[in-house]
Order: C-alpha cells, then structure tokens, then sequence
C-alpha cells in the first residue's frame, strides 16, 4: 500500500504490500495518513514483513486486523505484527487522521538466528492469536508507549542529527513493553489446558520471560498481569 495520501495501493496477488519502507540502511518509516485521502476513504487488505504501530490523531475509524476489528479513537496505539492481514474502514462515516510507524524487525533484533531475535522476536511473531495488540494513553501502563510512539514520529519528521538512533532507543523500549505483554498472553497459546493455580502460572511467566524484562517492568504492569491471569484461570 502506498502510504503518501494518494490513494493507491500496490499489492500483488497474495495482498503482500510491494512498498519498500523506509531504507535498507535504516528500515523504518513515518507516515501521516488522512483516510479521506485514500481510495475510497478507505486502506485495503494487505500485509507485510515489517511491524506497525498506528496512531490515531484525530476522528475514528475501524481497523481490521486478521479475525479482529477495532474501533480507535485519539488516545489509542494498535500494534500489528508482521505478516499479518489488515485493513483500514471509516467509522460511522467519520474521517481519521493516524501516523503510522513501519519498522523491520531485522533493525531492533537483528538478522538471523540471534540470541535477540530467538529470546524476544520469534516467540511472538510465531504465536497464533498474537497478531496484534490495542494501548490507550489514559491507562498509566500504556502512557510510557504513548509518548514514545509520539516522539518517534517527531524526531523522524523533523530528521534532526541523531534521529536514527534515537528512533532505534524508542523503538526497542516499545518492543521490551509489548513483548512483555504478548508473552504474557503466549501462555494461554501454549499451555491451554490444565490451567494451573495464579501462583503456578505467574512462576511459569518470570521462567520463561527473560529477568531483564522483569527486572525493569512496573510494579501495576505485573499486577495487570496477575490479575489477567487469575481471570484467565477462574
């Protein structure tokens, strides 16, 4: 899909998107998208290799992602993983205004089999039912992502010196926040049945997550997490 407000959209015939984002030196791209700008107010089905982040500025508008549609406002960032089917619709004949950041994920966890890209990438990306994720800024968990999302789409649209490595600083720090998250709901992929007790399965979370990731996140982003277990297993 060509992200530059003139409607057109390049796909083949599989939907893959055939626009290269950003560069190989530095495989990350800022878009500002105005749906009434598109084709028929509108963004096909199509995929890519690359990860998304959306954020929404202004209106609303419906965002299908795989099996599941959501209805974002001002205040909310969605995450779509790679090589996952999405489509953009209006809602309630609203326009919306969103920046969109694509990044390879080769730029954060490196090519190849890396300790970074085993430990942290694969087990999200290779995971059904992690095919995307929904933040909003008035949730103190997800505020930190809010304004770093908000930063990277500064930096990369001003393009002062530095801004490619503070992209990457960003980016990363997003990337520790949501695969922490996403692990989290891994465990119900894995291990649907028998669900243990909250003590067992928060145990069997800080064993699989690498202690870096557990040693820096908030106190109220595990007890978020302990609650959504225990929901999970009541």
């Amino acid at each position: 899909m060509e992200k530059n407000n003139k409607g057109t959209i390049q796909v083949r015939e599989d939907l893959y998107e055939m626009k290269q984002h950003g560069s190989l030196d530095y495989p990350v791209a800022v878009y500002r998208i105005d749906l009434n700008m598109m084709y028929l107010n509108l963004i096909h089905w199509h995929w890519h290799s690359e990860i998304e982040l959306i954020v929404i500025k202004e209106g609303a508008a419906e965002f299908s992602v795989g099996d599941n549609m959501y209805v974002l406002s001002p205040g909310d960032t969605l995450f779509i993983n790679r090589n996952v089917m999405h489509s953009v619709h209006p809602h309630n004949e609203q326009n919306c205004i969103f920046h969109s950041i694509v990044f390879s994920p080769n730029y954060i966890f490196g090519y190849g089999h890396s300790v970074f890209s085993s430990a942290y990438l694969l087990p999200v990306t290779n995971t059904p039912g992690l095919r995307s994720y929904v933040m909003n800024d008035k949730k103190e968990d997800d505020h930190s992502i809010s304004m770093l999302t908000s930063e990277i789409i500064k930096i990369n649209l001003q393009k002062s010196f530095g801004y490619e490595l503070l992209t990457k600083s960003y980016l990363i720090q997003i990337c520790h926040m949501i695969i922490f998250r996403l692990m989290i709901r891994r465990l119900y992929w894995t291990n649907p049945e028998p669900k243990p007790q909250l003590p067992i399965l928060w145990s069997i979370t800080k064993n699989r997550l690498p202690c870096r990731i557990l040693q820096t996140v908030s106190i109220s982003v595990r007890a978020n997490a302990v609650v959504a277990l225990n929901a999970a297993c009541s």
